[in-house]
């Protein structure tokens, strides 16, 4: 009988450290259901999307193209863009809004993944040009207008953008492809 009550008491204090266990796990992804984004994962100091703005103070943090509203300065602090109350193209689908920054520039129809150049001179902008496709969108700084950029993607997730080099995801949840985008060309032209 004692052997029954030991089994039983070590049963339950397993379960209690599972419990534990469960309960600090849905703590630290804050509600992430049971397909977990590796994006969401690495950055769960920050709001979920839906769930508040995404103030990214770290500039070389990528934005997940599901976030609802994002907050982003440039790397020399001068200009920041913001997006609020982006809404889902489709249930469950990523997020288009109107992307606006600091220097009175502003563009509709955006996915919140964007990324600032290293120098802050330009600003990449995924911009939704139909259901399922996006044209890279380049904004200039110093001309205060946006120019976009060949070719046309799926879903982009932008990682970087240094030395005429845009990184990121093109369709980070369906057969993801990494992207390089060289806009040196573009640039150029700016100045």
């Amino acid at each position: 009988m004692e052997d029954k009550g030991n089994k039983d008491k070590e049963k339950g204090q397993k379960q209690n450290t599972q419990n534990q266990q469960h309960k600090e796990a849905v703590t630290r992804t804050s509600g992430i259901q049971e397909k977990q984004r590796p994006e969401i994962m690495a950055r769960a100091a920050l709001p979920l999307h839906g769930c508040g703005e995404v103030d990214l103070g770290n500039p070389s943090k990528s934005i997940s193209p599901w976030e609802n509203n994002i907050k982003l300065k440039s790397p020399d602090g001068k200009t920041t863009a913001i997006m609020h109350d982006a809404f889902e193209i489709g249930m469950g689908a990523p997020t288009s809004g109107t992307l606006k920054l600091s220097n009175g520039m502003h563009c509709d129809n955006c996915s919140p993944s964007i990324v600032w150049s290293s120098d802050s001179r330009f600003l990449a902008v995924p911009h939704w040009i139909g259901q399922g496709r996006q044209r890279l969108l380049i904004a200039s700084m110093r001309r205060r207008q946006f120019v976009e950029a060949p070719g046309e993607f799926r879903l982009l997730k932008l990682t970087s953008f240094n030395r005429g080099i845009i990184a990121g995801i093109d369709s980070p949840e369906y057969e993801p492809l990494s992207v390089r985008i060289n806009v040196d060309e573009i640039i150029r032209k700016f100045d």
